[in-house]
């Protein structure tokens, strides 16, 4: 699967952030220091929120769950979960992980949603509302979720939308609770400076810093789709060479079947299938997928399993190895069968 470093695009989204914030003092001939460094710590907060939900493991990797097998088994139910609180119960329940794991999880959820609630009325002043407050939390939890069904292999789960909805507004009763502390001391002055009172630019403004991190990422993910894929103009042993690292005199045979490239590699290890994936926009990916060895100067076979193109629920054999005496190798599927004449020390694969 093709993945994006998180490491990179948040790099690369904060230098961008800075010139962006520069350009903005420039073009004003004013800065407010204290603001801009809120404004910072709240950009930070929203990479490190992407690393946890989207950039898990610290990569993107896109995915479409509508090709998965929980939606073809079980449609739009087994790809989101609609029903509030039930996967709550269901993972106190029966998680193997345990009661100790799935708490964390709840409260991670609320946890990682705390800062919103706390930033957004601190830095502007219409937002300085819970109904506000709870319908940003709500709606970027939402986002988030069914942004997840083009993402990794997640699925989006309503549970989360609660709970990330309930971490808001404990973040906004902790902004309540500072804001009053602040005004009793006398500091609400200081406070002011770091909120914005306009209204009429803070969807602008909002998009502007979210729109830097998609742009990134997907420039960032572009790079990357065609930096570890292979063109179909390349031939099958330039192919090889590429994703394998191997040179032609390793390779014993090539075939391909259902939009995929099988290759029968000798090594100084032994004998070995490697499998090359038709992916998209006519380009091919190294499918990182793992068969038996067969060690060096030994014969035999190896019988494998392999996953019919995107339908899981269909698998093809594949039979490879090295003769001894045998005339030929026959293959029985239902009612279909595939035979290949050997030679004897020949190596094959069908």
């Amino acid at each position: 699967m093709i993945g994006s470093s998180f490491i990179i695009v948040a790099l690369i989204s904060m230098a961008l952030w800075i010139i962006y914030r520069l350009y903005n003092v420039v073009k004003n001939k004013r800065i407010n220091i204290a603001r801009e460094i809120i404004l910072f710590i709240f950009f930070v907060y929203f990479l490190f929120l992407l690393l946890l939900t989207i950039f898990k493991g610290g990569r993107i990797e896109f995915s479409n769950q509508f090709n998965s097998y929980m939606y073809r088994e079980h449609g739009l139910l087994g790809i989101i979960n609609i029903v509030p609180i039930k996967e709550t119960i269901n993972t106190f329940m029966h998680s193997e992980t345990g009661m100790r794991n799935s708490l964390r999880n709840l409260i991670g959820n609320i946890l990682v949603f705390m800062p919103l609630g706390f930033f957004i009325p601190l830095l502007f002043d219409q937002f300085n509302n819970l109904k506000k407050v709870l319908k940003v939390g709500c709606l970027s939890s939402l986002a988030i979720e069914l942004s997840q069904l083009f993402v990794g292999s997640n699925v989006c789960d309503i549970d989360d939308v609660i709970y990330n909805t309930l971490g808001a507004l404990a973040g906004f009763i902790c902004y309540k609770t500072f804001e009053t502390i602040i005004k009793k001391v006398n500091l609400k002055n200081k406070l002011d400076k770091i909120r914005d009172f306009e209204t009429n630019n803070i969807l602008k403004k909002t998009i502007k810093g979210i729109s830097i991190v998609i742009i990134v990422s997907l420039v960032s993910y572009v790079y990357a789709f065609y930096n570890q894929t292979m063109s179909a103009q390349l031939s099958d042993e330039e192919m090889a060479k590429k994703a394998f690292d191997c040179s032609d005199e390793n390779i014993i045979d090539i075939k391909e079947f259902n939009g995929l490239k099988f290759y029968l590699i000798k090594d100084e290890v032994g004998l070995e299938i490697r499998q090359i994936n038709k992916y998209i926009l006519d380009r091919y990916i190294d499918s990182h997928i793992g068969y038996s060895f067969i060690e060096n100067e030994k014969y035999g076979y190896r019988q494998e399993f392999i996953y019919n193109g995107e339908n899981t629920n269909v698998m093809s054999p594949i039979v490879y190895g090295k003769n001894t005496n045998a005339s030929k190798v026959i293959m029985t599927v239902r009612d279909k069968t595939i035979e290949q004449n050997l030679k004897k020390d020949d190596y094959f694969m069908v």
